[in-house]
């Protein structure tokens, strides 16, 4: 297994605003979660669907992926690929 520290992260805030800003999420609510390798949220889409998102916290390439799922269906267990957040480098 791979040293993560020098992969980059994602904080919790600023997943939120990109799902606020470029999805149109609203409602946005973290989620506690023991998962260290991705962010939960829960929130509204644009047409006011409940909605659970999941963002990989650490960028293994140059974007973090966005996956979204419906809570309420049976199948809720699946998540689809919804978005990329682009990684920031520094410097």
């Amino acid at each position: 297994m791979g040293n993560t520290s020098s992969l980059p992260m994602i904080t919790g805030r600023a997943a939120a605003e990109y799902l606020q800003d470029w999805l149109h999420i609203s409602a946005i609510v973290k989620v506690v979660s023991d998962d260290r390798k991705h962010l939960y949220f829960r929130g509204k889409d644009q047409i006011g669907r409940r909605m659970e998102y999941r963002v990989e916290a650490v960028a293994e390439a140059d974007y973090h992926n966005i996956y979204e799922r419906t809570p309420d269906l049976e199948q809720s267990e699946v998540w689809e690929w919804a978005d990329a957040i682009p990684v920031r480098r520094e410097g």
